[in-house]
């Protein structure tokens, strides 16, 4: 009987002194945050140069990263939809793959059963704008970054297809696609 009341005040006291210690981490990480933040706030203010937070905020987050592991990494906000579609082989969009030629953005590829090919879309068509925005002087980033979004929200397609020579708008819902490991197998 001595032993379970000595092994129970055992447990009792590692779990207090636990609790205590976790309690005193997370004071820790509270008392460093704020360090962290009236550093930034007289960076912000004194220093020579204008201070852009996000560049700052990246660089401390890359910084307390190197510290750890290689495998621990953060994900911007911007870069998380890429890292999703490269893990999971989904995205939201429209099904197609564009490629710049001479400036110009031609789709390369399209998705079986997209959007896209539902809507008559076609492997050569140049798309000139997407929702009203010219496409002309773009990098190649920037249209994928307008074509793609939410699943279910619309987008406008200005198109100059194959084989026609006038410009028209092309209205499609956007939908979850899923990129096929092959393509086409024969």
């Amino acid at each position: 009987m001595k032993q379970l009341i000595k092994l129970s005040l055992f447990v009792v006291l590692g779990i207090g002194l636990w609790a205590f210690s976790r309690a005193d981490q997370l004071f820790d990480l509270a008392k460093n945050l704020d360090i962290y933040a009236s550093v930034f706030k007289e960076l912000n203010k004194f220093y020579v140069d204008e201070v852009n937070p996000n560049e700052a905020v990246q660089t401390s987050i890359d910084a307390l990263l190197k510290s750890f592991d290689p495998y621990t990494v953060y994900y911007p906000e911007d870069e998380l939809e890429d890292f999703m579609t490269m893990t999971t082989g989904k995205y939201q969009g429209i099904g197609i793959m564009l490629t710049q030629i001479n400036h110009r953005f031609i789709i390369a590829f399209i998705d079986e059963d997209s959007p896209a090919l539902k809507a008559g879309l076609g492997i050569g068509d140049e798309i000139l704008a997407v929702n009203g925005i010219s496409l002309a002087n773009k990098d190649e980033s920037e249209p994928g970054k307008l074509i793609k979004g939410q699943a279910g929200t619309s987008l406008t397609l200005e198109v100059l297809q194959v084989g026609k020579n006038q410009k028209t708008q092309i209205r499609l819902n956007r939908e979850t696609v899923q990129i096929k490991n092959v393509v086409y197998a024969g």
